[in-house]
């Protein structure tokens, strides 16, 4: 109706981004003279003054360059000058969405990009700006956009999509806990369901494994002949810097009482970490991770443990590694290199720590646990309460507080 409305009053009457999209792919189809070039003007021109901020969306609206990306459609228009707006607006979205682990960590872009459509995806994975801890969290970037997004793709854009991870720099551990179950599904449904949304081959899989365990010497006589994103041994940015990634995380005080008054003697109870981000969870390096402290009834201590899964992305309803399928609960190494840090407190205005280096390989779901981490005190009987052995590690807002440093991947 727009497209017909141009047609005779020469007006562009968009609300929206995608409307405007819209009107000038119709436009286009039905060959209206000036219809497709006005309206990419109109987009142009929202996008322009948005950046500039001389029209800023309103607290309900998405910014407009989101509103581009997440247009399904965008991959396939042909308006004329659609193209230069996407060069001049790539820069936003790299920067907006910053890297993989950000991105993955922080509830509010993870719903942004699973927001994006197929192009907006396309242009975070082939760019050589866009940083991670490692090709695995960018293969988890992937899997999450395509346990939301797998309908609004098609067999074409999958394949294009999934072409852009770099496989050959995987670990061994996620060439045979992630990718080889990958290509089982992929083989048993032939692309037909979200099982099989990664399209590779069992042989493929396996030569990939080949690659990345051979030297670079076999992987050079190799390279004449295998070509493509999948084989490219060149690193993206690592998004973690020298020093590490500080992720900050607490358990308050009233669950940390319920697990001290619910324990029973040699019992041990179950205490998850929450991050500031609000999630019980972090992931890095393609895996979810965390923390839990461990109260165990009749002890002097606490024991810490961490320990490293498969996020639920990977395992689809259909796939080998969803319940009740052919792989579930398949062993995996789940590597983790990292700095754990307990906060506590010889006084209100005397805070100190207990640091723990995590440089190990767990295996997959059972964890890590650091025994008897935090020695507890003996307060005056009576003296206290149920968490009078803790006071030591309870800061003045009566939280258990501490961080995860991330290291970079090696």
């Amino acid at each position: 109706m727009y497209a017909l409305l141009y047609a005779y009053t020469g007006h562009v009457g968009a609300n929206s981004i995608r409307e405007a999209l819209e009107i000038a792919q119709i436009g286009e189809y039905l060959a209206i003279e000036g219809c497709s070039a006005a309206c990419i003007k109109w987009v142009g021109d929202r996008l322009t003054a948005e950046a500039s901020g001389a029209q800023a969306s309103t607290s309900t609206d998405e910014p407009a360059f989101l509103q581009l990306y997440g247009w399904d459609a965008l991959s396939s228009c042909t308006a004329p000058g659609l193209a230069a707006i996407l060069a001049s607006t790539e820069p936003q979205l790299l920067g907006h969405f910053s890297d993989a682990l950000v991105t993955l960590n922080t509830p509010a872009l993870r719903r942004q990009l699973q927001g994006l459509g197929a192009a907006g995806l396309e242009a975070l994975l082939q760019s050589d700006a866009f940083g991670t801890d490692s090709e695995a969290s960018i293969l988890l970037l992937l899997a999450d956009w395509m346990s939301i997004n797998w309908r609004r793709t098609d067999p074409a854009m999958r394949k294009r999509l999934c072409g852009l991870v770099r496989l050959a720099q995987l670990s061994a551990a996620s060439n045979a806990g992630v990718l080889v179950p990958l290509a089982w599904d992929f083989q048993a449904t032939g692309g037909s369901s979200s099982a099989g949304w990664f399209p590779i081959t069992a042989p493929e899989a396996s030569h990939l494994a080949y690659w990345a365990s051979s030297g670079a010497s076999d992987q050079q006589d190799m390279a004449r002949v295998d070509v493509g994103d999948w084989f490219s041994t060149h690193p993206r940015p690592q998004c973690i810097p020298a020093g590490g990634l500080e992720l900050r995380w607490g358990i308050a005080r009233e669950e940390l009482q319920r697990a001290v008054e619910g324990r029973q003697p040699g019992e041990l109870v179950p205490v998850i970490a929450t991050f500031d981000s609000g999630l019980l969870s972090v992931l890095a390096n393609g895996l979810e991770w965390q923390l839990l402290l461990e109260v165990e009834g009749g002890t002097d201590a606490a024991h810490v443990r961490y320990s490293g899964r498969l996020p639920a992305a990977f395992s689809p309803p259909g796939s080998c590694l969803a319940a009740g399928g052919s792989a579930e609960g398949l062993r995996y190494r789940a590597e983790l290199q990292a700095r754990l840090t307990v906060h506590c407190w010889d006084g209100p205005e005397a805070p100190c720590s207990r640091v723990f280096d995590i440089a190990s390989v767990v295996l997959g779901g059972r964890g890590n646990t650091v025994l008897k981490a935090l020695p507890l005190s003996k307060p005056p009987l009576g003296s206290g309460g149920p968490l009078g052995p803790w006071a030591s590690y309870l800061g003045p807002d009566g939280r258990l507080t501490g961080s995860i440093t991330l290291l970079p991947h090696k």
